[in-house]
C-alpha cells in the first residue's frame, strides 16, 4: 500500500476505533465484574494484525496508541492511558505471537489471547499503580469475561475480513 494511502486508511482506522470506544461507553458494566469491558475498540487492532498484507506492524502500534491517548483526553481519563497502552501493547504482542504460530486466519484464537492478556496486563498495571494485591482477585471473572469478549470481537473481525472490505477502497 503507499505511504498516502496508508496513512489516510490508518487515519480512518484510528477515527472508527474511537467511534467504536464511545459507543462502548454507553453499554452499561458487567455486574459480576465492573472493569470487564468488551473490547470493541481493539476490533481494529484485531482486524489490521488479520491483513498481514495491508498493514504493518508498526501501524497497528501508531493506530493503538492514537486510539489511547485520544480516548484519555475526550474523557478525560488521563490515567486511563497507562492501562489502555499496557493492555493494547500486550495484547497486540500475544496476537502477533498466535498469529505467526497458528496463521491469521485463526482470527478468533488470537482475539482470545489478546483479550486475556489485555486483562492480565491492565491487573499487573494495577497492582504496580495502587500498591494492593487485592487486584489479582478479578483474575477468574476477567479471564471468563476476556474469553467471552474474544470470542465475540474475533467473530466480528472474521466477518469483516470476509467482506474483503480494506480491498475495496
Amino acid at each position: 500500500m503507499k505511504n498516502t494511502k496508508r496513512t489516510v486508511i490508518s487515519a480512518l482506522l484510528v477515527s472508527l476505533s474511537l467511534a467504536l470506544f464511545a459507543i462502548e461507553l454507553l453499554i452499561p458494566p458487567f455486574p459480576f465484574c465492573p472493569a470487564a469491558k468488551i473490547g470493541l475498540a481493539n476490533i481494529v487492532t484485531l482486524y489490521m494484525l488479520s491483513c498481514r498484507n495491508n498493514f504493518k506492524i508498526c501501524d497497528v502500534f501508531l493506530v493503538l496508541i492514537s486510539r489511547c491517548i485520544l480516548s484519555a483526553l475526550i474523557t478525560g481519563r488521563l490515567m486511563s492511558v497507562a492501562f489502555s497502552l499496557s493492555g493494547g501493547i500486550a495484547a497486540i504482542l500475544i496476537m502477533i505471537l498466535v498469529r505467526n504460530i497458528l496463521s491469521e486466519k485463526n482470527i478468533v484464537a488470537m482475539s482470545i489471547s489478546g483479550a486475556v492478556f489485555h486483562n492480565l496486563s491492565q491487573i499487573i498495571v494495577a497492582v504496580c499503580i495502587y500498591g494492593t494485591f487485592s487486584a489479582f482477585y478479578y483474575i477468574p471473572s476477567l479471564f471468563i469475561a476476556g474469553v467471552v469478549c474474544g470470542i465475540l470481537t474475533g467473530v466480528c473481525v472474521k466477518l469483516i475480513v470476509k467482506a474483503n472490505i480494506i480491498n475495496k477502497i
